[in-house]
């Protein structure tokens, strides 16, 4: 599904992270999801699309109770930003991934839409490779980038896209700061 021209959308999602006693011992909380129109189910972290209207931060806090059944209790810093421009199809797509240091509740997602298949915590190395299998460039790329320790928190992540071709990254930049 191609989003509507002249448009800016937002996506926000939430990193899970249970750190372990050991190094082997950590998870990440992943959701498998199909998107409308496409077949191919992946994982991916939780979140979404913001709704018009709605703050990021409320979009978050949404997102993640409808996918997981989670309620975040305490944000932690913010991962990366990534925006994607589409100057041929006319769009703007930016986002913000937040590491999450609480949460209440248990596993039992409510999507509304019926696009989430399961919901589970699964160990870093899993986790690794299923987000490698992630179909978004513009969210795999900057999200294995931070768990692998090659990409700061913060980072901000410039991609532009040339029609239907594969986005392109213009430029990283380390630090805190936002697009």
């Amino acid at each position: 599904m191609r989003p509507a021209p002249g448009k800016v959308y937002f996506t926000v999602a939430a990193l899970i992270w249970v750190r372990g006693a050991g190094a082997g011992d950590d998870e990440l909380l992943l959701v498998q999801q199909k998107g409308p129109g496409n077949d191919n189910a992946y994982w991916t972290l939780p979140g979404g699309r913001v709704a018009r209207g709605e703050l990021l931060m409320a979009g978050l806090l949404r997102e993640v109770r409808e996918e997981t059944g989670l309620e975040i209790v305490r944000l932690g810093q913010l991962i990366f930003t990534a925006r994607l421009d589409n100057p041929q199809h006319g769009y703007q797509a930016h986002t913000r991934v937040f590491a999450v240091q609480g949460w209440r509740g248990e596993l039992l997602p409510a999507d509304p839409e019926k696009l989430i298949l399961d919901v589970a915590f699964v160990p870093l190395p899993e986790a690794l490779h299923r987000l490698a299998q992630m179909p978004w460039l513009v969210m795999r790329e900057p999200l294995l980038a931070y768990l692998q320790g090659e990409a700061a928190p913060g980072c901000v992540w410039l991609y532009d896209q040339r029609g239907d071709e594969a986005p392109t990254l213009i430029t990283r930049q380390q630090g805190p700061a936002l697009a």
